[in-house]
């Protein structure tokens, strides 16, 4: 009797572990929601020191997509805040793959993570835990880094198929005003501008897969095309040929402007949740 006592036991507490175990394999198998997976990518990668800032005033929605398209792109945003700054970042995802971040400032001046040689270093750093948090290979990118001049206001490399453009530029930032009845872009205040496009020919057409732009020497956008390739359709691919021949003819208007306009349209879309939150 006290034999079949203790198997009976016995047994039990074996189908007490097992249940527990099996709980926690399929609580640690479960996978990132996509403001966890946001929440990571800003606290590591960044090169923001996230030790200083209170994250907080998460903002989750969904973008309008085109009839019958094949795939959803959500939105994540978060307010960075400390005693000396308050910032907005946005995380783009296609079908539960990120593809952007993008920095705004809000108010103050941004800590630093860390002190940087010049911008050249500050890509190199962001590419590298780019890599890291997302699991695409940047090797031969982060390479091209090693091959740039920082003292160039426009620098070009090419290593095999890949062309990586370094531009450097003034972007007026003071809206538009009316002068004699019609309106005109008010340059009083500037931006300046630095952009490293990673860019391949595809048929014909230079298209930038990824680019990293920085807005007064501090962190604006990353997008990187490779994490959706197989998502979206060429057609609805970032940047059309109109727009990479657009980046071709601006060196008599300013380095860097067209482009930078467009992603300075598409990174303000993202930050529309982030108002509603500081306001």
């Amino acid at each position: 009797m006290k034999s079949s006592s203790k198997i009976i036991t016995a047994l039990l507490v074996t189908l007490f572990i097992l249940v527990t175990f099996g709980q926690l394999s399929a609580a640690f198998s479960e996978p990132l929601s996509l403001p966890d997976k946001a929440l990571a990518y800003i606290e590591n990668v960044l090169p923001m020191d996230m030790e200083r800032y209170t994250i907080m005033n998460m903002s989750y929605y969904e973008l309008p997509e085109p009839p019958n398209s094949t795939y959803r792109t959500e939105a994540v945003s978060y307010i960075l805040n400390s005693s000396e700054s308050m910032l907005a970042a946005n995380c783009m995802f296609r079908n539960g793959v990120q593809y952007t971040c993008d920095l705004r400032v809000i108010s103050g001046s941004p800590i630093s993570d860390k002190s940087y040689t010049n911008l050249v270093d500050v890509t190199k750093n962001i590419l590298e835990k780019h890599q890291m948090q997302t699991g695409v290979d940047s090797t031969e990118l982060i390479k091209m880094l090693s091959m740039v001049d920082p003292t160039k206001n426009l620098d070009n490399v090419t290593l095999d198929n890949v062309t990586l453009t370094v531009s450097h530029g003034r972007l007026p930032t003071g809206g538009l005003k009316m002068i004699n009845g019609s309106l005109h872009v008010d340059s009083t205040t500037m931006s300046h501008i630095t952009s490293f496009d990673w860019m391949r020919n595809i048929e014909g057409t230079d298209a930038i897969f990824l680019f990293i732009d920085f807005e007064n020497g501090v962190f604006h956008s990353l997008r990187d095309e490779r994490a959706i390739s197989g998502i979206e359709s060429k057609t609805e691919s970032f940047p059309t040929a109109t727009v990479a021949a657009a980046s071709a003819s601006m060196a008599a208007v300013g380095v860097g402007l067209t482009v930078y306009f467009r992603k300075r349209d598409h990174s303000t879309n993202t930050s529309n949740a982030c108002d509603s939150a500081v306001a």
